[in-house]
């Protein structure tokens, strides 16, 4: 062969080669936007991380109903109980990213639970959808508590530290970050007593065994209140709540600890943006129901609508906010 000279077979094949690898990929993108137009062809599975008849349960459960309508179908609730609901939040991350495995997903899985090391996924390995509500946090006395207001609460306590002891459902957990923050901000210590749920904390506070309860969702604590066995403090909102207006909030008592534990959906990473977008659009529907407000509203709880990016933010912020709070209280695993 001359120099120069080109193996036109050779040449040909090549270019042929190429022009298949061109065509697949094209074929191929076509197919995953023709299934992503396509979605839902069958009822999505909802990941909850919490027990059946629970508040988590109860939202999950009305969601997946009025869902139906926008997105074409229903959605099936699947409980998976465990680790503060890592369990479930790591089920979401390891399955196919095809839309049809959601995760109800809390504050402790998108935020404190990575913050502290306890949670085996990073922030990107969850894709906000939706926000959809929050639910206060209440802190609660019993009716005849020496304790009448939060200003009596934080002169006892810068008299005699550790003297208020509270309840809350998880060390680390939002209801007990809620009360530690007020406690930084008012410059006093107060003694934390964890217990497996609201319910065991409820009866440690009516034994008298506690000074005080954080109540998450506020509703579990209503009947108490009506019957005035239970004395409303403070609730750690930024503005008095429909369901609660006549309960101040540590902000407006000269404390700002807004905490809220409030509830999304969530994808595992490299969801199609498509499929994506559908299920947030019908989220979106959802959260603006006036069924769905109602519900929540009876709960006590507080309708918070948020689009993919407006959730993805409030997670990053809450990162970030919260980390220097559960350094100063030691809560942050050492790898």
């Amino acid at each position: 062969m001359r120099p120069g000279q080109r193996k036109s077979g050779t040449w040909t094949i090549c270019v042929l080669g190429v022009l298949a690898s061109a065509i697949l990929g094209v074929c191929g993108a076509g197919g995953d936007l023709a299934s992503a137009a396509e979605y839902p062809t069958k009822s999505p599975q909802l990941i909850v991380g919490w027990a059946p008849g629970g508040s988590s349960d109860l939202t999950a459960r009305r969601v997946a109903e009025l869902i139906k309508e926008p997105l074409g179908r229903p959605m099936v609730v699947v409980n998976r109980t465990g680790s503060a609901g890592v369990l479930a939040a790591n089920e979401v991350i390891k399955s196919a990213p095809d839309g049809y495995t959601v995760l109800l997903v809390k504050i402790g899985q998108a935020v404190l639970q990575i913050v502290r090391g306890t949670a085996p996924y990073k922030t990107e390995d969850l894709e906000p959808v939706a926000g959809l509500s929050a639910s206060p946090i209440l802190l609660v006395v019993r009716g005849d508590s020496k304790y009448k207001s939060l200003k009596d609460i934080v002169e006892a306590s810068k008299a005699q530290p550790g003297v208020f002891r509270f309840g809350h459902s998880a060390t680390g957990g939002a209801p007990h970050l809620a009360m530690e923050l007020l406690a930084s901000k008012a410059g006093i210590k107060a003694s934390h007593v964890p217990f497996q749920g609201s319910s065991e904390g409820i009866a440690a506070l009516l034994g008298g065994h506690i000074d005080g309860q954080l109540l998450d969702p506020p509703g579990e604590g209503t009947q108490y209140l009506k019957t005035k066995e239970f004395r409303a403090i403070c609730v750690f909102e930024d503005k008095r709540i429909e369901a609660l207006a006549d309960i101040p909030t540590a902000k407006e008592l000269g404390y700002d600890a807004v905490v809220r534990v409030w509830t999304g959906l969530a994808l595992p990473r490299g969801t199609p943006a498509a499929v994506r977008d559908k299920l947030a659009a019908a989220a979106e529907k959802v959260a603006k129901d006036p069924a769905f407000v109602k519900f929540l509203t009876d709960a006590s709880d507080v309708p918070m609508y948020m689009n993919p990016q407006e959730f993805k933010a409030l997670w990053l912020k809450e990162q970030a906010a919260f980390k220097p709070l559960l350094e100063s209280l030691g809560l942050i695993e050492k790898k």
